[in-house]
This record gives C-alpha cells, structure tokens and sequence, in this order.
C-alpha cells in the first residue's frame, strides 16, 4: 500500500495548539510515525492562514503564513532528513530511494496574495505546488460555496492567477469555490486541475461537495479528486465517520467521473470528529474496506496514489 494524501493541516494546527507539538510524533491525525506506517509516498501539507480571524486579531495573513513556513522548515530540520520538501516529482522519486518521505506544500486560501502576483511568484520560490483560490471567505481571487456566493466567479484578478499558475506549473485546486468559480477554472485552465479535498454531493448534499456534472468535468480534464474525511462532508451522522460511508463516496466518484478521477484528500488535522479512521497509520481501514466492497487492489492503488501522482506528474513535472 501506497499513499498520497492531498490535504492536511498539521503544521496550522501544531502552530494554533496550545502546547508543543512536532512532526516526528504528536497527538494530531499526522505525524512521521504514523506516516511511515501508511507507507506514505507523498503527504501534502497546507499553508493555511485564517484571514477574517487575522484581520480580527490585527494580523496580517501573509506574515501568518510567513511565520508558519519557517515552523514548518524548522520542525522537517528536526528530522535530520527523515522529511523532505519535494518540489518535482523527480525530488520525489529520490526522496522515495533515500527510504524518506517526501512532503508537499500547498495553500488553502489564495486569498493571502491579495492582488500581489509577486507573492504568488514568492509561494511556487518557497516550494508551494498546489493552492486553492479559497476558503470560506471572498477574497481578491473569487468566492467560496456558500448560499449567497456560489453564482460569482473568479474575479479578473482570479483568472490572472489562474493564467500564472499554468506557466508555473502550479496546481489549482478549486475545493471551497463556489460552483461558478469551478466552471470557470474547467473552462480556462490548460492544466488538469484537482478538487484535494471534496467528497460527491449525491452522496450527501452539502455544499462543500461537488455534484455529478462537476464530477464527470472534472473527470474529461484529467483532474481527481481527494476523498475527504471529515463527518459532516460524508455522511449525515453527526460527527461520526465510518469506512462503509467512506467507500460509497468513492464508488460514486469512479461511477461518475472515471476510474482515475478518485483520490484521497483527508483533511486530518483540519477536522475533528470521532472516525474510525483514527489517524493517517490506519488508511489500511479504507484500503481493504474498499476491496471488501469489491474495488479491485489495481484499481484501489489507483486511488490511494496513482491518480494524484499522474496530475501532479502533468501538472508539476
């Protein structure tokens, strides 16, 4: 078993947390033991910044996200090399020979560049590769999946970005956008794009998922999708997660949007609830959840990593 995982919080959430934490081993859903034990082959890490919560604070949210990139460079130097930032897939594949993992950096919320296109340049410098243009706020890029936003779209600054992370090599992800911004992003965008971490809509209608015709577009562009783990996106049980609801998102994506349109995208660290799923070393549960549920081992493999590592091959190089 193999694993890439598109989304996470932990750095966000050990920069928040009241007490010490670190990568190597922590209370959180990710660490390098449990990682290792999942036999991790990429995990993504967010750079996240809360920007009403900053502004509320009197925070600027780039100097937020400046300051959790230096945690996140300090805590990998603690493990001597163990941890490494991939910025190619070809850094990946020689990580992957060290016996090391390879971590990813992305963003969740674009919306910290403002209308600065030289800090977009600064993130693809530091080693991001993905970013989503929002979060649960407007912002200078476009709008996120609420009620009274999902009919706006990218604003002319948002395509200008778009346009840039193209030529970068830097991939788009629309998980949080409004509908009309998604459409907008399948329409413009050269690239394959993903959706890290977003679950199907038939399954549980909710706003943060994506429906049927989103699936299959994104499907005809070469995108994926990464399953996301938190309850209230899976299934309408509160905050309890289980393997069985798990499973029916992904039968729903491949039935939908193709065998190479499912992925994972867990979201640990950046939910809470009580999951049968406890943590990242027990993506096994899922693993063979799937092949009870008669997902073939091919095509498990498939959504554990296979399809994440050929969009971020095309996308990143």
């Amino acid at each position: 078993m193999k694993l890439i995982d598109m989304h996470c919080d932990t750095f966000y959430r050990m920069k928040e947390c009241s007490t010490r934490q670190n990568i190597l081993k922590n209370q959180f859903h990710v660490d390098l033991e449990k990682l290792k034990h999942t036999r991790s082959y990429i995990q993504c890490f967010a750079l996240y910044s809360d920007l009403k919560a900053c502004e509320d604070k009197g925070l600027d949210p780039w100097t937020y996200i400046l300051e959790l990139y230096a945690l996140i460079k300090d805590e990998i130097a603690t493990t001597n090399g163990l941890i490494e930032v991939a910025r190619s897939m070809e850094n990946v594949d020689n990580i992957q020979a060290k016996g090391h993992l390879a971590a990813m950096l992305t963003v969740e919320d674009g919306g910290i560049i403002y209308e600065d296109m030289n800090r977009l340049n600064t993130l693809y410098k530091m080693g991001v590769r993905m970013m989503s243009l929002t979060w649960d706020y407007s912002n200078s890029l476009g709008h996120p999946n609420l009620p009274e936003t999902s009919h706006l779209g990218l604003t002319a600054f948002g395509h200008q970005v778009i346009e840039r992370m193209n030529s970068l090599g830097m991939i788009i992800d629309v998980s949080h956008l409004s509908d009309k911004g998604f459409w907008e992003i399948l329409e413009f965008s050269t690239s394959p794009v993903v959706a890290s971490h977003s679950n199907a809509r038939a399954v549980l209608n909710h706003r943060r998922n994506l429906d049927d015709e989103m699936i299959r577009a994104l499907g005809n562009k070469g995108g994926v999708m990464g399953l996301n783990f938190c309850p209230f996106f899976v299934a309408d049980k509160g905050d309890k997660l289980f393997v069985e609801d798990l499973v029916k998102h992904v039968q729903h994506v491949i039935n939908k949007g193709g065998e190479d349109c499912a992925a994972i995208g867990t979201d640990f660290d950046g939910m809470n609830g009580s999951l049968e799923i406890k943590h990242i070393g027990e993506m096994d549960k899922l693993y063979y959840g799937l092949n009870s549920a008669g997902l073939s081992f091919d095509l498990i493999d498939k959504v554990f990593y296979k399809n994440s590592k050929r969009v971020f091959t095309d996308v990143i190089g």
